[in-house]
């Protein structure tokens, strides 16, 4: 019984994954924009990355923030506002 509840435990919750269904359904009805953005994000976020890495050669942090957590930070903002 404990295996059942820690592997219940494990997974995502359904919410997630109907978000994400849902989502990828509306972003399809229109198949262009869904075409223009997944060429498209992939280039925002690497200038992004690109800009923040010249930011942090001079400087170890940028507002109590390390290069890692700023990255960290615009991919998970990115996705969601992707999945918005």
């Amino acid at each position: 019984m404990k295996d059942r509840i820690t592997k219940k435990e494990n997974k995502p919750p359904r919410v997630f994954k109907t978000v994400i269904m849902t989502t990828y359904k509306e972003n399809f009805a229109y198949r262009s924009q869904m075409a223009v953005s997944i060429f498209s994000q992939p280039v925002y976020f690497l200038v992004h990355y690109f800009i923040w890495r010249a930011i942090y050669q001079s400087r170890d942090q940028v507002s109590g923030f390390s290069f890692d957590q700023m990255i960290l930070y615009f991919a998970v903002s990115s996705l969601i506002e992707f999945l918005n």
